[in-house]
């Protein structure tokens, strides 16, 4: 090369000067006009294709002794490992020898088109021309990254820009202090712990690995079935999340496996669980209590029966959050029937108690013009075959003779009907309205 391109500017880009400028013996030399006012000043050098080679800094003072400051070390080509000291070295001449020197890091990853200053090494190291530097991973100076590039900048007053700067000539690079490539680290995720037969669940698994490397992952979902998914890009500050969609065609509790794999072929792995319940939905029929027969009962006092029904539950146990009943009476009565109780076949209240109210409401068809309580719940209906009392208290304003009789629709009157295991709706569809075995009021003799 015969000749290199110089360009002088300042750091707002201004030119100086530019031109063409002999290479003798591998070198070339510029004579710095004495009109240039004090500061700091960048030189560019290119090659006869206007292609960069390289660029410095220069410092221009006034007296007769210019302030330089040269890089010793690392001056590129080193290979720096994390966790272990190194000492950087300057030389710098005066005027200025007794200022502060900073001491910066500066990277280029494989993505930068440049170099970039990532942070301060050292900014008060005055009258000494060393400083003992232990490279790290994790802190603002280290910030490795797998491939990338360094050099170190050294300068005085680099916030105002007038002092003397330099940086290593070429860069340097920071390797893994372990010589051991290390597994994959799985720091969480998302898993979903109860899904119904055919239902689609997703999964998502966070990993990262040591080296910054490639991850790769797999799922044994724990039905015979496995999943793989492709390997991931080189990132800086790299965490890799993997999503997986699933479903399961048969009820029961399964295990899912994931297995993390980074380059080096090591691998981690986690597991979480599922429920799978299914898809049929409990049923519950409603029929009258054969047990609870027409009988008489008898005014103000508690707990007098009724009527009766069963309830048939399979599947799985099922909770009913409101129960509407009516109360119809002959002759027509509306005062209230107060006390109002659903009790089990081992005398356990399971509703109740609740007062009746006067009510246009026929409950789709069940009785006209009666009169209505609601059982607000939760009702809990174990599985199988079980039967139910309605008892309350009779008021004295019913005549003699009257006839009372209780009833229900659970296709209507039965609301928020769900599986206690699985949450599923309840289908009530096909249950038949339930009419109980009328009683009859019997008022003591002399009364009527």
């Amino acid at each position: 090369m015969s000749q290199v391109g110089i360009v002088l500017s300042n750091d707002g880009g201004k030119v100086y000067g530019s031109g063409l400028i002999s290479v003798v013996n591998g070198g070339w030399s510029i004579t710095v006009s004495p009109a240039l006012v004090v500061g700091q000043y960048t030189i560019n050098v290119y090659d006869a294709n206007n292609n960069k080679l390289t660029s410095d800094y220069l410092n221009v003072s006034s007296g007769s002794t210019q302030a330089s400051i040269t890089v010793l070390s690392p001056n590129g080509g080193e290979t720096l490992t994390i966790g272990q000291l190194y000492t950087i070295s300057w030389r710098s001449s005066s005027p200025g020898a007794d200022q502060p020197v900073e001491i910066d890091l500066e990277r280029k990853t494989p993505t930068d088109s440049q170099f970039w200053n990532i942070g301060t090494i050292s900014t008060s190291q005055q009258g000494s021309e060393s400083y003992q530097w232990k490279v790290s991973a994790n802190d603002t100076t280290g910030r490795y990254v797998n491939g990338a590039q360094y050099k170190i900048l050294i300068g005085k007053n680099m916030a105002s820009g007038i002092g003397p700067v330099d940086e290593s000539n070429s860069y340097f690079t920071i390797t893994s202090s372990s010589t051991t490539a290390r597994p994959p680290v799985i720091s969480g995720g998302t898993f979903p712990t109860k899904l119904n037969v055919s239902e689609t669940g997703m999964w998502s698994v966070n990993a990262s690995d040591p080296q910054n490397g490639s991850l790769s992952y797999s799922v044994n979902w724990g039905d015979y079935s496995a999943g793989y998914a492709g390997v991931s890009a080189l990132g800086i500050n790299y965490v890799q999340t993997s999503t997986f969609t699933h479903s399961y065609q048969n009820p029961g509790k399964y295990t899912v496996t994931f297995t993390v794999k980074n380059s080096a072929g090591l691998t981690a792995q986690t597991s979480a669980t599922v429920q799978v319940v299914g898809a049929v939905q409990p049923i519950i029929t409603a029929a009258v209590a054969p047990v609870v027969s027409s009988q008489f009962v008898s005014p103000n006092i508690p707990n007098q029966n009724l009527g009766g029904f069963t309830v048939t539950v399979s599947n799985e146990p099922i909770i009913v959050k409101n129960m509407v009943f009516v109360l119809g009476s002959k002759p027509m009565n509306t005062t209230p029937v107060t006390g109002i109780t659903l009790v089990d076949e081992n005398g356990r209240v399971v509703a109740g108690p609740v007062d009746s109210t006067a009510t246009s409401d026929n409950n789709r068809g069940t009785y006209i013009n009666a009169q209505k309580f609601i059982f607000p719940g939760p009702v809990n209906f174990p599985m199988g075959t079980h039967t139910y009392f309605v008892k309350g208290k009779i008021p004295a304003a019913f005549a003699n003779q009257t006839v009372l009789t209780v009833a229900t629709n659970p296709v209507f009157g039965w609301t928020n009907a769900v599986g206690q295991t699985s949450g599923n709706q309840v289908n009530l569809s096909g249950v038949a309205s339930v009419y109980m075995n009328p009683v009859t009021v019997v008022l003591p003799a002399g009364t009527y």
